[in-house]
């Protein structure tokens, strides 16, 4: 009904059908990881593809090493008291 009224739309997938979906996978969309507390990890890539910066996933820090600062340090916050 909605096609043929020209009303743009989608089908409604779960978690399985989108990972097990055949053209996300041809594109590459998820990759998997060596997460250093969980293990081996499915995730979500990079929605669009650029030729030429193409995105790159890094290994996360362990132990929340990538929150060493908090922004109330970098603000100045705690050094004028709230």
């Amino acid at each position: 009904m909605m096609d043929r009224e020209r009303v743009a739309n989608s089908p409604i997938f779960n978690i399985r059908q989108v990972v097990e979906d055949p053209h996300l996978k041809e594109r590459g969309y998820f990759v998997e990881i060596d997460h250093p507390i969980i293990g081996r990890a499915k995730l979500s890539g990079f929605p669009f593809k650029l030729s030429k910066t193409p995105a790159r996933l890094t290994e996360p820090p362990a132990g929340g090493g990538a929150q060493r600062t908090h922004p109330g340090e970098i603000s100045g916050a705690y050094k004028r008291g709230r």
